[in-house]
This record gives C-alpha cells, sequence and structure tokens, in this order.
C-alpha cells in the first residue's frame, strides 16, 4: 500500500473523497501522482447572468455520477480541442443570481472570447479559492469575481502553468 512521503496513511479513494469535499484540490493531485480532479462536458446555454455581469462563463452540467468538490470558486486550467486556458471555476447553484437545482462548473476563461456552447470542454481544478457565498447584491458579486480572477492570473503565472502578460 502507497502512503505519501514522511507519512504513515495509506492512499486510498476515501482520502481523495475527503481531499475534494474540503476543496483542497492540490492534496488530491498530490495522492493520484499529479492528476487534476477535473470536470469535462458539453458547454450548456446558461441564464446568461455572467455576460450580464460582465464575466461571460462556460457552462458544464457536472454529471449526476460525478463527484461534487466543496461548493465554491477555483483556478481552473480549460482545455478546448488542441488548446489550453487559464480560468475561475465556480462549483455549485450560484446562490446570488438563483438557487438551482443541479451543480454547475461555471467557468470564466482568460483571454477568451468565442461562442463554444455544444464544444466539449475539460475544467481542470487547480487551486482553491472560496467557499461558494451568497452576495447581498450583484455589485459585491462582480466585486469577489474581479478580485478571484487577480487571484487566478497570480497562481497561473507563478506556477508556470500559462504565461501571462
Amino acid at each position: 500500500a502507497k502512503t505519501l512521503p514522511g507519512g504513515d496513511r495509506r492512499i486510498s479513494s476515501t482520502w481523495m473523497r475527503e481531499a475534494l469535499s474540503e476543496g483542497d484540490v492540490a492534496l488530491y493531485r498530490t495522492l493520484t501522482g499529479g492528476r487534476d480532479f477535473s470536470y469535462s462536458g458539453v458547454v450548456v446555454k446558461g441564464k446568461m447572468l455572467g455576460r450580464e455581469l460582465g464575466f461571460p462563463t462556460a457552462n458544464v452540467v457536472i454529471p449526476d455520477n460525478k463527484f461534487i468538490v466543496r461548493r465554491g470558486v477555483y483556478v481552473s486550467k480549460v482545455t478546448i480541442g488542441c488548446r489550453i486556458f487559464g480560468g475561475v471555476t465556480n462549483i455549485g447553484l450560484r446562490p446570488t443570481v438563483e438557487d438551482a437545482v443541479v451543480d454547475l462548473a461555471e467557468t470564466y476563461i482568460f483571454d477568451f472570447d468565442e461562442d463554444i456552447y455544444g464544444a466539449k470542454i475539460k475544467v481542470e481544478l487547480l487551486e482553491f479559492l472560496r467557499p461558494e457565498t451568497k452576495f447581498s447584491s450583484k455589485e459585491e458579486l462582480i466585486q469577489a469575481v474581479e478580485a478571484n480572477k487577480r487571484q487566478a492570473k497570480t497562481y497561473l503565472s507563478e506556477s508556470g502553468i500559462l504565461a501571462t502578460e
């Protein structure tokens, strides 16, 4: 049975699920030997609220059989065809704008402005930024998203995943 260096806990799917339910995608990556947790799917039309608020998102419905990580905002790496982009992904029910019944992986993709409805994308979660929050206004939500975009850009450039201007 494998353990992490210096540790005595056996690496297991239970431990991996625990890490994901706490939003600890970095620990998950370590436990899986470098694999990022990801959601893949076809981009669906949402309520166009992100676009209205100034940050259009690519929405992927999380299938019933796929583990739901801790709801919240993550730095992400997005693969569309053979191209890779950095992004900020919200996993959850979007409580500020609606009380949805299905979890969505909703991703703002940096330096990207194309219509990709119907395209298959893969969203890898790299780092947890904050838990899902119900903001009291759309303005507060916009401020939070802007802050998360800055954090994500810093993470992506410092980790060397993406070159950012």
